[in-house]
């Protein structure tokens, strides 16, 4: 936090000097999210990308704790670990690349097609997605 804001996906200007009033904040009880992904007929998936992002299109720019990618295990089910608190949205798709799924632009169009949802610190959130194909 810097001035009571988080700033964990800004860049910090060094370039003036010291910065102070940085607190850094540590917890052993990081959020997460994990569930299954189901195709248009029911039948659980088994070739996707789960697409994890922070609400706040702020964070996409910078964000290497703002956007978060996951595969199927060999159950179907993904799992997502160390999130922050906070608002995300959750999207499977197929036919996307890694690479990819951090775009900024991507990420707005997903938006409508993502489900929304809250973590709190030490929270694994369960959810059930279904397999959508982007455009």
């Amino acid at each position: 936090e810097l001035d009571g804001e988080d700033v964990t996906d800004l860049p910090l200007d060094t370039s003036k000097g010291d910065i102070t009033g940085l607190r850094v904040v540590l917890t052993d009880r990081p959020a997460g999210v994990s569930g299954i992904v189901r195709d248009a007929s029911g039948a659980v998936a088994s070739e996707y990308l789960v697409v994890v992002f922070a609400d706040d299109p702020v964070r996409w720019e910078h964000g290497v704790y703002s956007v978060f990618t996951a595969g199927p295990d060999q159950q179907g089910q993904f799992t997502l670990a160390g999130l922050r608190p906070g608002t995300y949205r959750a999207v499977a798709l197929a036919g996307v690349d890694l690479a990819d799924a951090r775009n900024p632009e991507l990420l707005e169009r997903l938006r409508p097609l993502a489900e929304a949802f809250q973590l709190r610190e030490g929270q694994t959130v369960a959810l059930a997605l279904t397999l959508r194909a982007v455009s």
